[in-house]
C-alpha cells in the first residue's frame, strides 16, 4: 500500500496562480477630446499657524487640489512637521496663493507673528 504524499510542494500551499494579464494595443487617430473630470465636493477653512508646525493638508488620495492663499505674514512649508520645525522647509511670502496638486500632507509654521492662513480644497469624491 502506498501512502499519500503529504507535504505539498511551496506553489500548492502559496496557492500560486498564473494570471495571464490582457494587453490591449490602443492607436489614437486624429484629434482627441480630453477633459477633466468635475471635482465633487470642496471645502475652505482658515488655519491659525504659530511658531511650532501644524499640519494645513491631510494626505488624501480623493484631493484633486487644495490652494493656499497667506495673509499678512510669511509662511515655511513643508511635507512633515520634523521637516517645517527642523530641516530646510519652503518660504511663501505674505499675501501669496499657491496651488498644491499632490495628494501628500501639507505643514506650515509662521515666519514671522501668528497669522491665519486660508485653505481650499476641491475633492475628486467623497471618502
Amino acid at each position: 500500500m502506498e501512502l499519500p504524499e503529504l507535504e505539498p510542494d511551496a506553489e500548492e500551499v502559496l496557492q500560486v496562480e498564473d494570471y495571464a494579464d490582457p494587453v490591449v494595443k490602443v492607436c489614437v487617430e486624429g484629434p482627441t477630446r480630453v477633459q477633466l473630470l468635475p471635482t465633487k465636493s470642496a471645502g475652505i477653512r482658515g488655519i491659525t499657524v504659530g511658531a511650532s508646525a501644524k499640519r494645513l493638508l491631510t494626505a488624501d488620495p480623493h484631493r484633486a487640489r487644495a490652494t493656499i492663499i497667506t495673509d499678512d505674514v510669511a509662511i515655511w512649508i513643508g511635507g512633515s512637521q520634523q521637516e517645517v520645525d527642523g530641516g530646510q522647509p519652503g518660504k511663501i511670502p505674505s499675501s501669496t496663493r499657491i496651488d498644491f496638486g499632490a495628494t501628500d500632507e501639507l505643514w506650515a509654521k509662521s515666519a514671522a507673528a501668528e497669522t491665519t492662513v486660508c485653505v481650499m480644497q476641491e475633492r475628486w469624491a467623497n471618502g
